[in-house]
């Protein structure tokens, strides 16, 4: 998660790709709103 956020540099559209696909990657959506929220709170 964190090279998601951090990562400005290469393709623009990275985070938008990510989030329309990780449903077939990670088994949970709660996931990947947790880990932002996290990341978020710092």
């Amino acid at each position: 998660m964190s090279h998601l956020l951090e990562d400005s540099s290469g393709d623009p559209s990275y985070v938008e790709d990510f989030l329309l696909t990780h449903r077939i990657f990670i088994d949970s959506p709660l996931i990947v709103c947790s880990q932002l929220l996290e990341w978020y709170a710092y």
